[in-house]
């Protein structure tokens, strides 16, 4: 590894929202920028601890020829962390790494690659010439985003050079391998894409079994793709399915079996992801601590649809392509969380549309959900009662508790302590699409069990309820139909016509059917790209940024939203109104508004102060007292 410094063109920073920043090397994928990139990362690793200003950073990642740069708004003058990330990126510091050298298997059969004609007929070849040329040539890893463990590759022939697909796929095969514009990239998992699908390895690309090295390929290692045949790749698939076998069988010919591998951070991951501090709560703090007299324990009985375990996301590691992930309501949550006597920070149950129900091995436990629905608590002896949401209450070592929900907006089970599940990368939030936290990255399923905190014999006598507000301020009616999400423009809103970006803030849009914990696709009015077109060199992604494909239908970016993306974005959801999205079913009508950041700023600091207010409203109730059910009466959930 070299790290040098030498004159260049003045970097540019480019507002990704009001909580990141880009800072942008050049325009084009090159080795220069790329060494550029991780040199200025490099940079932000070393002075970060010591500077006040670039304290307020919270992670980064290097894209091609930019590095992203997330910050906390509350905590720093944008302005001043501009102008001194200005002074770090134009020091011009490279950093170049030499990685490992890899052979791995590809089956470019077209059971495994449904592009791979249609490519070599727009490029005047043949699938066997396509072929030829893939592995012919030496692929060099730039970066790592997308998804973990997601190896965006140069080098590709430019006589393979294509577009993006004009509209992403919904889902792409784990372990594809794909070409667009002049990269080459390998998915790990199973997710939507827009490259064309030219092979699929049978080899792990990501794997936390290997925690000496997750991600097989990382910045700076050099790879080449051996063609296998269907069948030898039926038989590498099974195999590599279970423990037994090592990387060492992906080093090419000329190296010995028993030579190194890197492991662990190979540089330039070492120098170029930031440290991470010890997220996982301990017992909740505040003046009403769920104290833990003995463990709680709650088992699922039926678990309900997409449920899962969610806290405040995993932050920290979008430099090795792990999506934020976390809360897609973090306002709600965070209520959920105080309710039952917990930090923001604790892990919950987040329910998109239907409730489980639960039985308490051990307690006591308190538990409290936020959204608009009702508790079934019944007692070991069959006494049933009703409970209103937005009320911390205690449940019993034998009781049963039925959560219905009402909608199919996001709403919150908290229990008392959080749910201790197993942290992973300092997370205990689900991210399905690579089987990370929660229960194993396991969907919830009957049988599971809740670990928690229990209650002492004083706090088991008292629920817990905001007053004279039952619910949250973030929980206001909306009058009309129509949702207006405010935004700021960029970073690529220069990629689109002028009446383009005049028809994105005056028109509507409605919400589609394709919508997960990743992403809302809308429909509506083509928003047209400029001659530059839908692609561009790929850059740093944030939930509430709004990728447009070539299709002209833009897609609103959410929790779990892939950390590097190649579609240009024109605006960016500002901070104060990403609870707004999560809030959205299909059908529901969006409208956009330009505001720059003072006004961004101000927004949030308005929804901050109002939730702080909140939390400190919440109060112990006599459990056996009567409920407060008037303030939770008559509370409308819809964007009416």
């Amino acid at each position: 590894m070299t790290i040098s410094a030498a004159a260049s063109d003045l970097p540019s920073i480019e507002p990704l929202g009001d909580a990141a920043l880009t800072v942008v090397f050049g325009r084009q994928a090159s080795p220069d920028n790329s060494a550029r990139a991780l040199g200025f990362a490099a940079l932000l690793s070393r002075h970060r601890e010591h500077d006040a200003i670039l304290g307020s950073i919270t992670e980064w990642a290097p894209a091609f020829c930019s590095v992203t740069v997330w910050f906390d708004p509350l905590s720093t003058d944008r302005q001043a962390l501009i102008a001194r990330l200005q002074v770090l990126a134009d020091q011009g510091t490279r950093l170049e790494s030499e990685g490992q050298e890899w052979l791995i298997p590809v089956c470019f059969d077209p059971r495994h690659a449904p592009d791979l004609n249609s490519l070599a007929q727009s490029c005047g070849l043949d699938a066997r010439e396509v072929v030829a040329l893939m592995t012919e040539t030496t692929f060099t890893v730039r970066m790592l985003g997308f998804l973990p463990g997601f190896p965006y590759m140069d080098g590709l022939s430019p006589v393979l050079s294509q577009p993006r697909l004009k509209t992403p796929r919904k889902a792409v095969p784990a372990r594809s391998i794909a070409v667009a514009g002049e990269q080459c990239a390998a998915y790990p998992w199973e997710s939507p894409g827009g490259w064309h699908l030219l092979g699929r390895t049978p080899v792990p690309l990501f794997s936390l079994d290997r925690p000496e090295r997750p991600a097989l390929l990382v910045p700076g290692d050099r790879v080449r793709w051996r063609a296998i045949a269907a069948e030898e790749y039926e038989t590498l698939q099974a195999r590599y399915a279970r423990p037994g076998w090592s990387l060492q069988e992906f080093l090419p010919d000329g190296q010995a079996p028993g030579s190194p591998i890197s492991t662990t951070k190979p540089a330039p991951l070492s120098d170029i992801c930031p440290s991470i501090p010890d997220r996982r709560e301990a017992t909740p703090q505040g003046s009403l601590p769920a104290t833990t007299a003995a463990a709680g324990l709650l088992e699922i009985i039926d678990p309900a649809w997409a449920a899962s375990i969610q806290d405040q996301g995993r932050a920290g590691y979008r430099a090795l392509g792990i999506p934020l992930s976390g809360a897609l309501d973090p306002s709600r949550q965070a209520a959920a969380n105080a309710l039952a006597g917990n930090t923001p920070q604790a892990a919950t149950l987040e329910m998109l549309g239907g409730g489980p129900t639960l039985a308490v091995r051990q307690g006591p436990v308190r538990c409290a959900l936020a959204g608009a629905g009702t508790l079934v608590r019944t007692s070991a002896t069959g006494l049933t009662r009703t409970l209103p949401a937005w009320r911390g209450i205690v449940l019993h070592a034998g009781d049963t508790l039925q959560v219905r929900l009402d909608d199919s907006q996001p709403a919150y089970l908290a229990l008392s302590g959080g749910i201790q599940s197993e942290p992973v990368l300092d997370s205990r939030a689900t991210y399905g699409r690579a089987r990370l936290g929660g229960l194993a990255g396991e969907p919830l399923r009957a049988g599971h069990r809740l670990p928690c905190a229990a209650l002492t014999t004083g706090d088991a006598r008292t629920d817990l309820q905001a007053l004279p507000l039952a619910t949250p301020p973030s929980e206001e009616r909306h009058e009309h139909a129509l949702l207006t999400l405010r935004v700021i423009a960029g970073p690529q809103d220069h990629h689109f016509t002028e009446q383009a970006r005049t028809r994105f803030c005056t028109e509507t849009y409605t919400v589609s059917r394709d919508a997960d914990r990743m992403g809302l696709r809308l429909e509506g009015p083509e928003i047209k790209h400029g001659a530059q077109g839908a692609d561009i060199v790929t850059d740093g992604i944030t939930p509430g940024a709004i990728q447009v494909p070539a299709n002209g239908q833009p897609i609103i970016l959410l929790a779990d939203a892939q950390t590097t993306g190649g579609y240009a974005k024109i605006a960016t959801v500002i901070q104060a109104d990403l609870p707004l999205l999560a809030r959205l079913a299909p059908g529901s009508t969006v409208a956009f508004r330009y505001v720059d950041a003072s006004e961004a700023l101000a927004a949030l600091e308005a929804r901050t102060t109002a939730a702080t207010g909140w939390h400190a409203s919440v109060r112990k109730m006599p459990s056996a007292g009567a409920l407060q059910t008037d303030a939770l009466a008559h509370i409308d959930y819809s964007f009416r």
